[in-house]
């Protein structure tokens, strides 16, 4: 695989943890699903709209009151839809999370409000001079696939890992029902921190690796909404399905 298309990212203690960046083709049809979303709740605005226009007079206050409403949900549909999801929903709209794909910050954490406030700010300008055409012209030239918006915000579209091996799955027929649903559930970045670490921690200081279990337990955790209990070993262990 091209080293261009994934993100590393190290910590103190020299653990790398990375993923692999999404390409033009995953988040092209990922955006085509959302914009049939957005279509929808376009076309749902606008019947709104017209039935509205017929149930009351058409003084020109009341129409003026009309037309304000509908340019505030055309424009919460356009710039809000992405905005929303990215902020409070893992960084995953429905058509990201349909082809297994989000958006993170570059230094492997979720994506923040600030941050997908500005990304999504630049996607007027990412969408011009056809549909996406600077963004596709900067993802093509950007080793990390970022568009204009990515850029500006610090963020980059990462793609989640694929189907476990056979013997990980094995591994997680021993998991209760509700740790295999919570382990389904953790984001990408924090998954990629609790595989490094139980592949490398025998070649860690015994402090240093007490420490980095730590961390990546409280990331794990964090992100499962569990609580991680008194040994972080065996709870990442348990999350990755692996027996100790």
């Amino acid at each position: 695989m091209d080293l261009r298309e994934r993100v590393t990212v190290e910590t103190p203690e020299h653990v790398e943890f990375s993923w692999e960046v999404a390409g033009l083709g995953s988040r092209f049809t990922a955006g085509c699903v959302d914009a049939a979303f957005q279509g929808a709740g376009v076309l749902a605005v606008l019947l709104a709209f017209w039935a509205g226009n017929e149930a009351v007079s058409f003084a020109d206050y009341a129409a003026s009151a009309l037309s304000g409403l509908l340019l505030l949900a055309l424009f919460l549909l356009v710039w809000g839809y992405h905005f929303f999801f990215e902020a409070f929903r893992g960084g995953q709209s429905p058509g990201k999370r349909l082809f297994r794909i989000r958006v993170v910050a570059e230094g492997g954490h979720p994506c923040t409000v600030p941050r997908a406030a500005v990304r999504n700010l630049l996607r007027v300008v990412d969408f011009l001079p056809v549909p996406y055409g600077v963004a596709g012209l900067v993802m093509f030239l950007d080793p990390r696939g970022r568009r204009l918006g990515d850029l500006a915000a610090g963020t980059v579209v990462v793609r989640e890992r694929g189907t476990a091996a056979p013997a990980a799955v094995a591994a997680a027929r021993a998991l209760t029902p509700e740790e295999r649903e919570a382990r389904d559930r953790l984001p990408p970045v924090e998954e990629e921190m609790v595989r490094a670490f139980l592949e490398r921690r025998d070649r860690l200081a015994p402090e240093a690796r007490g420490r980095l279990a730590a961390f990546v337990a409280g990331r794990a955790a964090e992100a499962l909404g569990v609580v991680p209990g008194a040994d972080p070993e065996a709870f990442l262990e348990a999350v990755r399905g692996r027996t100790p």
